[in-house]
């Protein structure tokens, strides 16, 4: 039986020479999924600085945005529109600068970090994992929730 280090050649029609690996399913490590468990931490691992990131984003906008209006928006006629994008703008900039802040005190509340090989951290669960933890679309509802 072939391995994943031995290689099968095979010629096409156009008379080129193609390489084609094959991989041995029950020793590879190419096809091993990473374990349910393993992906619900990758899941919480991303999400607990969203949902914190999100929570910082929307008060600052809030309260930048209520700031603006009342001060900025009356003395040049802002209209509240006007004085929510800037707000949103205040925001942005303070999610730039306090980013990894949020990042760092989500490290240091414990929780476990996933432990994937490369393979498995290739693999399509663990990037739905994340990517789902991640989930920038419901950042806000989250965080206005």
């Amino acid at each position: 039986m072939l391995t994943s280090t031995q290689y099968l050649l095979v010629n096409s029609d156009s008379n080129l020479v193609s390489v084609l690996l094959v991989l041995d399913k029950e020793n590879d490590d190419l096809y091993k999924k990473p374990s349910m468990t393993q992906c619900r931490i990758c899941f919480v691992h991303n999400a607990i600085p969203f949902i914190g990131f999100g929570f910082l984003d929307n008060a600052v906008m809030i309260v930048a945005g209520d700031y603006i209006d009342s001060t900025l928006g009356a003395a040049f006629h802002l209209s509240v529109l006007a004085a929510a994008g800037l707000g949103n703008t205040m925001s942005d900039l303070v999610g730039i600068f306090f980013g990894g802040y949020v990042e760092l005190m989500a490290d240091r509340m414990g929780l476990p970090q996933p432990k994937f090989s490369a393979a498995e951290a290739d693999s399509m669960h663990a990037r739905i994992s994340k990517n789902g933890g991640q989930g920038r679309a419901f950042k806000c509802f989250r965080s206005a929730v």
